[in-house]
């Protein structure tokens, strides 16, 4: 029987993907210091793959699909590689229709 493995094939711009990585997490006001507990934040943010570089990972929550090469991104999220866990494919790629 063989056995099925997660493709490592490149991600491809509009690449719809589940990002878990972990996060800072800021407390605001006056507390007592043994209240406020140091710690990241676990975090899944869902979006669409626009690039990466050695360090960072652009994930987009929207994307235009009606201008082709020149699409716009919107409400873009740059996160650190090295706080990445898990980085989950949805299969479904965005691909400018015809027109």
């Amino acid at each position: 029987m063989k056995v099925l493995r997660p493709s490592r094939r490149r991600l491809q711009r509009g690449e719809r993907i589940e990002v878990i990585w972990d996060d800072h997490c800021s407390h605001h006001g006056w507390d007592c210091d043994d209240r406020v507990k140091p710690k990241l934040e676990r975090i899944h943010s869902l979006g669409y793959f626009v690039k990466q570089t050695k360090s960072t990972l652009l994930l987009a929550q929207s994307v235009d699909e009606e201008h082709g090469s020149q699409a716009g991104t919107g409400e873009r999220l740059n996160i650190g590689k090295a706080l990445i866990l898990r980085i989950r494919r949805f299969g479904i790629v965005s691909t400018p229709e015809p027109g």
